[in-house]
C-alpha cells in the first residue's frame, strides 16, 4: 500500500514537473516571437531612415 501510495506521488511530481516545462517552452518561444518582431520593426524604421537621409542629400544637392 505505501509503494502505490509513493508511486502515486512520484508520478504526480513527474506530471507537474512536464507542466511547468511546458509552460515555460511556451513562454521562451513568446519572447522569441516578440524579439523577432521587434527586430523586423527596428530594420523596417532603419530603412526608412536610409531613405529620408537619401532624399535630404538629393535635395541639398539640387
Amino acid at each position: 500500500m505505501a509503494k502505490k501510495i509513493g508511486l502515486v506521488a512520484l508520478l504526480l511530481v513527474v506530471a507537474a514537473g512536464l507542466g511547468l516545462g511546458i509552460r515555460y517552452h511556451d513562454h521562451v518561444q513568446a519572447d522569441r516571437q516578440h524579439q523577432d518582431r521587434v527586430y523586423q520593426q527596428l530594420d523596417t524604421l532603419e530603412k526608412a531612415k536610409a531613405r529620408v537621409d537619401t532624399e535630404k542629400k538629393r535635395n541639398q544637392a539640387s
